[in-house]
């Protein structure tokens, strides 16, 4: 059964008849309800801003800045309202910075060999201070920081155990004719 005309208009711009609730409020109209469905001011919007890029991006930007506060809480709000997409995302995020991390330091223990559970070390030691320094436990602040720093020198790859072994000391303190 359709529905009666009075709930239905037909857009201008694809000429396709829809529901009131697809098309967006305009006072300035008569009946209150703007000419072009939702989806027509979707695409015509999407083509503007494509078209005047330079333009968006700094308009977006001087908002922004004039307006940190609401950015601020619009952010949080989107968050929250998305957050398992959020965390999805920060995990793909982490697990593609830490493949880059292991791609370049390698996978597998630099003291015994192993790819179970690798793990970076600060070779030199002090891994405990430059940590506290950058305000990360390890793992993807770590990451970040190798990544931002185009993989410094200083930094090998060790199983955990032997990563464990080394925090108080210079050198690993395992029993390698055990391993």
């Amino acid at each position: 059964m359709t529905e009666p005309m009075a709930q239905q208009k037909t857009c201008t711009k694809c000429g396709e008849t829809k529901p009131l609730d697809q098309f967006p409020r305009a006072a300035r109209n008569r009946d209150g309800i703007d000419s072009w469905c939702r989806a027509c001011h979707t695409e015509a919007s999407r083509h503007h801003r494509q078209a005047n890029r330079a333009r968006t991006n700094e308009a977006t930007r001087r908002w922004r800045q004039e307006n940190p506060e609401r950015q601020r809480e619009a952010s949080r709000q989107w968050r929250d309202e998305n957050l398992e997409r959020c965390r999805e995302v920060d995990r793909e995020r982490n697990q593609k910075n830490r493949a880059a991390v292991f791609d370049h330091y390698g996978w597998s223990c630099a003291c015994c060999g192993t790819a179970d559970a690798p793990a970076i070390d600060h070779v030199n030691g002090g891994g405990e201070a430059h940590r506290r320094e950058l305000g990360t436990k390890g793992g993807s602040g770590m990451y970040n920081w190798l990544i931002r720093s185009g993989f410094p020198e200083g930094y090998q790859t060790l199983c955990q155990p032997r990563n464990n072994s080394k925090r108080d000391g210079d050198r690993c303190r395992l029993d390698h004719a055990a391993a």
